[in-house]
């Protein structure tokens, strides 16, 4: 599945998903947690994801990869 992101010169991205509030949840459920930005116009479809260490952040990326496919296709 393709996802849209934007990179920032801060610690965190914006990635752009097809349901925030099912992503917050499904994230949530796996312990790691992430900001619906939603409510900001520019923003909508959009969670802020922070970056942390290269092993935390390897093991994002392996949950997102896990609960990603649970996600409506559509962006």
């Amino acid at each position: 599945m393709k996802v849209t992101f934007k990179s920032t010169v801060a610690n965190f991205v914006l990635i752009k998903v097809s349901d925030t509030k099912r992503l917050c949840k499904l994230l949530a459920d796996e312990g790691i947690y992430v900001r619906d930005r939603t409510s900001i116009p520019q923003l909508q479809g959009y969670v802020r994801m922070s970056v942390g260490t290269v092993d935390q952040t390897r093991e994002v990326i392996q949950i997102f990869d896990k609960v990603l496919p649970r996600l409506p296709r559509s962006v």
